[in-house]
């Protein structure tokens, strides 16, 4: 149970997250005057209880971050009155992992609010578009993990995070603030094209519609000479949807593309040896699709320099593997296991819909003694440092799935202090925001 004493009505910065703090939230039902003068309020991570309602909470007029994430137990409803009451001073409001039921539309009126995180509660149906009207200076959006239905329109004119991944999310793709930097949509029940409006999102660095049921082909216009995005775009993820046609030669020219997952789709192509021009291309997933053809055509000026994972399982490819795809990803290293015994663990199992492949590190033998008898040639003796090739393609066995999700991002956009910084913040550093909306230095 939460008590505050009225000697503390100076406080500014109270966090007690990450506590064994539990009971009901009776300091907010009936706020004293410690709580009503409080800018910064962290209750996380706790075991905390009860029903908040948002015309008690709307008392706390100088706050400018709530945090109550993770309290399991508790909920917030709006009240049938006080419907143009708001927290006017408020810039993130935190609420992940709770049992919200409805979108906090009360929260619309907020001019400095900028980060909302509903992530993995209960907010079912849609959101309409009076509960998406307002939100001028919101940045960042999280709906993680909800029971959304429909986004009638998306709050935040100058959105630059976007969140709604792991919804129930139905019918056509929704119309995306033009601001966009991440755009997560993955795990929904998206149906249509791939609108090539899209295209327009001059800023947009993180696209996933993964696991959708997208259909159609991929558009060119990710790749169009003039188009900002072709400069911006560093992860593409399509994958588990229902694409279909060829990989368009237009991505050819999005020169900072680091992600690029087709796998699990219907793409009926040959080997897109022209992505060696991708020379920043870290991540190349094109399994369980209907690629065709030999992947022999490598040779010594083959530039997948920095790709670290790539898998191709599950398709038509036929011919031998050839030993230049070990020599060239000079990237999938590692120095405490040797390739040797590492390749050894791999099966035919791994290239399932492959049975046209043949050669080193696969158990089956190439005919007219092709077979490659012994690891690739820069395999190091017992002086140098080890190898070890990272190929996502072999599978480990089992034909590896790349499950993309919030950490699969972390991963691809390198320094993941954005991820951070917006799920649970630095008290230190989030503490001390003025009530004017911005930070001292």
């Amino acid at each position: 149970m939460l008590h505050c004493r009225p000697m503390l009505n100076t406080l500014e910065y109270l966090d007690l997250h990450s506590n064994k703090l539990n009971g009901p939230m009776d300091p907010i039902q009936e706020p004293n005057l410690v709580l009503l003068n409080l800018p910064f309020l962290d209750l996380s991570f706790n075991n905390l209880s009860g029903n908040i309602k948002s015309c008690m909470l709307v008392k706390l007029r100088n706050l400018s971050l709530l945090d109550l994430s993770h309290n399991n137990l508790l909920s917030l409803t709006s009240c049938n009155y006080g419907a143009n009451s708001t927290l006017p001073m408020i810039i993130e409001f935190h609420f992940s992992s709770c049992n919200m039921q409805r979108f906090p539309s009360f929260l619309n009126a907020s001019k400095y609010l900028q980060l909302l995180d509903l992530s993995n509660n209960q907010i079912h149906r849609s959101i309409t578009k009076w509960e998406a009207e307002g939100w001028e200076n919101l940045t960042t959006l999280n709906l993680f993990m909800n029971f959304l239905i429909s986004v009638e329109k998306i709050p935040g004119k100058h959105l630059y995070f976007l969140e709604l991944s792991s919804n129930s999310l139905r019918g056509p793709f929704p119309t995306p603030p033009q601001n966009l930097s991440f755009l997560l949509i993955s795990n929904n029940e998206l149906v249509g094209e791939i609108p090539s409006k899209i295209c327009n999102l001059s800023f947009l660095s993180v696209l996933d519609l993964s696991k959708n049921k997208l259909g159609g082909t991929i558009p060119d216009c990710f790749g169009t000479f003039g188009n900002k995005l072709s400069m911006i775009l560093r992860t593409l993820n399509l994958n588990g949807n229902q694409l279909e046609g060829s990989i368009p030669q237009s991505l050819k020219i999005c020169f900072n593309l680091e992600v690029l997952d087709l796998g699990n789709n219907n793409i009926n192509d040959t080997f897109p040896y022209w992505l060696d021009t991708l020379t920043n291309l870290e991540v190349l997933v094109l399994r369980s699709n209907r690629f065709h053809g030999g992947i022999q055509n490598f040779n010594r000026t083959f530039s997948f320099r920095n790709l670290q994972m790539i898998d191709l399982s599950r398709n038509e490819f036929t011919g031998h593997i050839p030993p230049e795809l070990f020599e060239n990803l000079k990237s999938m290293k590692d120095i405490q296991i040797p390739l040797a015994n590492h390749f050894d663990t791999f099966s035919n199992d791994s290239f399932d819909g492959n049975s046209g492949l043949c050669g080193f590190p696969l158990s089956k033998k190439c005919g007219n003694n092709q077979e490659l008898e012994s690891s690739p040639s820069t395999v190091a003796d017992d002086s140098e440092t080890t190898l070890v090739w990272k190929i996502a393609a072999m599978g480990y066995g089992s034909g590896l799935v790349l499950g993309l999700s919030m950490g699969y991002i972390v991963f691809t956009t390198g320094k993941p202090y954005w991820l951070v910084k917006m799920i649970k913040r630095n008290p230190q550093e989030r503490g001390r925001i003025h009530q004017n909306g911005r930070r001292k230095n």
